[in-house]
């Protein structure tokens, strides 16, 4: 059951980062558990179907006290980001609604199971930066996705986070109908370390999207791109997809047994 005792020791980790730094942290940042799975290629689909069965056994057992939302890339990592609402929540087992309702021995079996389908894993905190977000919401027919990784000195963090800040005004000057989310690196990863998620229905509409935003930008973009590009160490990026048909979010108002 290495995957959840892996992210249950590092929520109860962050719990003693969290608390020491929650009156710095703005309300318009909101924290995410993010656990990856480097699936090995001959194993994806049994993966796929043990990731449905706890789903499923979440719908199932009407759990109420956990979400997550999965995805994949192009490296064959299957992604699993949870929310974190309170500091309570970080100091509990995020499936231990569910063990109380099938018993330790099924869980485990589960566990075991997906164990066997992966290379290596990783669990570590995500600030998402709701303010510095733009038209954050994602309709439910875009589950394309574009993951750009930047990597700064500590020392120019805030620079990156001001910069950030004019392409938000570049997206606004011009009224642009699709947008993007704004991460940076949290507790268990490197908070140098910041993201810009977008999307679209799938790839073509994705590059159609973001070559119609930079011939709206023109020059202005193309500078502030170069400005972008003076402060980073170095970036890259990868895409992927949403997986709705793995996730788990409970129904609004759903309350669990006890």
């Amino acid at each position: 059951m290495k995957t959840m005792k892996n992210i249950t020791m590092v929520m109860v980790a962050c719990l003693i980062n969290v608390t020491i730094f929650a009156q710095e942290e703005p309300a318009s940042v909101e924290k995410l558990v993010i656990h990856i799975d480097q699936v090995k290629p001959s194993m994806t689909s049994e993966y796929k179907t043990i990731a449905k069965e706890l789903r499923d056994l979440l719908s199932q057992n009407a759990i109420a006290d956990f979400s997550y939302s999965a995805l994949t890339n192009d490296r064959n990592e299957f992604i699993m980001v949870s929310p974190v609402e309170s500091m309570a929540e970080l100091d509990k087992n995020p499936f231990g609604s569910l063990v109380a309702k099938i018993g330790e021995d099924k869980f485990q079996s589960l566990m075991d199971k997906m164990d066997a389908t992966y290379n290596s894993h990783k669990t570590f905190i995500m600030n998402y930066h709701v303010d510095k977000s733009y038209l954050p919401d994602i309709p439910e027919d875009e589950l394309y996705r574009e993951w750009f990784f930047m990597n700064v000195d500590p020392a120019d963090s805030k620079k990156l986070m001001a910069i950030n800040n004019e392409w938000n005004a570049l997206y606004v000057k011009h009224d642009l109908k699709f947008g993007y989310r704004f991460f940076s690196g949290g507790f268990g990863s490197d908070e140098s370390t910041f993201v810009v998620m977008s999307w679209g229905k799938d790839a073509s509409d994705f590059n159609a999207k973001m070559m119609e935003r930079n011939e709206l930008f023109g020059d202005e973009g193309s500078a502030l791109w170069q400005k972008t590009l003076d402060i980073i160490n170095n970036m890259d990026r990868t895409t992927g997809y949403s997986l709705p048909e793995l996730s788990y979010i409970p129904p609004a108002g759903l309350v669990s047994e006890d």
